[in-house]
C-alpha cells in the first residue's frame, strides 16, 4: 500500500509540473474547515498490552487554507490544514483483565496535494496524496507511555459543489504512520471530512499572451 501512494505522489508531481508548464491557468485561494470522523488504531505496541488501542468513534475539525490553479475543468489544490481529533480509546494491559479507557487528543498538520476535475456546472471530483505530521498525541496509557511515529504519506479523496464562493464538500482519506524505532504504528484507516470553504477571491489570471505585437 505504501509503494503505491509513493507511486501515486510521483505520478501527480509529473502531472502537476507538465500542468504548470502547458496549460492556461488562473489561481485562486480560499480558507476551508470540516468536521472530521473516524476510528483510530494503535499497533506494534509490545507485549505490555493484551490487544491493540482502539478508538472507533474520534471526532474534530480541521481548518486551513488552499490556493486552486485551474486550467478548463482540470484543477491542482494544494492545501495546508490543522487538525484535531477527540474521543475515548480503549486498551487491555497487563496489569489488569478489565478493558480500560482513556480520553485521546490528537493535534496534527496534513498537506494535501488533489487533482481535480469539475463536470456537470458547480460540481467536482478531487484526490491525491497527503502528508501528516503529528505535533501532539495523547500517549501516557495507565501506567505506559506510547509514543507513535509522527509523520506518514497518506491519501484523501472527494467531491463536493462550488456554488459561487462557496464549497460544500465530502472528503474521504486516511494513513499509516508506521512502526520505527520505539514509536508504535498509528493507524487512521480511513476518515469522513464534511467540510465548508470560502473562495477569497481571484489571483492572477496566468494565460499566456498567444498574439504579442
Amino acid at each position: 500500500m505504501k509503494t503505491h501512494i509513493k507511486k501515486a505522489a510521483i505520478a501527480l508531481g509529473f502531472l502537476a509540473l507538465a500542468f504548470g508548464a502547458n496549460a492556461q491557468f488562473n489561481i485562486r485561494g480560499g480558507f476551508g474547515a470540516g468536521i472530521v470522523t473516524g476510528p483510530v488504531r494503535i499497533e506494534d505496541i509490545g507485549n505490555r498490552f493484551t490487544e491493540v488501542i482502539e478508538g472507533k468513534t474520534v471526532s474534530g475539525f480541521e481548518a486551513g487554507f488552499f490556493l486552486k490553479a485551474q486550467a478548463g475543468p482540470i484543477y491542482l489544490k494544494p492545501m495546508a490544514m490543522y487538525g484535531f481529533r477527540y474521543g475515548t480509546v480503549s486498551y487491555n494491559s497487563n496489569e489488569s483483565a478489565d478493558p480500560k479507557d482513556v480520553n485521546f487528543a490528537l493535534h496534527k498538520l496534513e498537506f494535501p496535494v488533489l487533482l481535480g476535475v469539475k463536470f456537470l456546472g458547480p460540481f467536482y471530483i478531487e484526490g491525491g496524496p497527503a502528508y501528516n505530521y503529528i505535533f501532539s498525541v495523547t500517549n501516557q496509557y495507565g501506567t505506559n507511555i506510547v509514543d507513535v511515529t509522527q509523520g506518514a504519506l497518506g491519501y484523501r479523496v472527494g467531491l463536493g459543489a462550488e456554488l459561487g464562493p462557496v464549497i460544500l464538500s465530502v472528503n474521504y482519506g486516511g494513513a499509516t504512520y508506521r512502526y520505527s524505532g520505539n514509536r508504535a504504528t498509528f493507524k487512521e484507516p480511513y476518515k469522513l471530512i464534511f467540510g465548508l470553504g470560502i473562495i477569497l477571491g481571484d489571483g492572477p489570471d496566468l494565460t499566456p499572451d498567444r498574439n504579442p505585437e
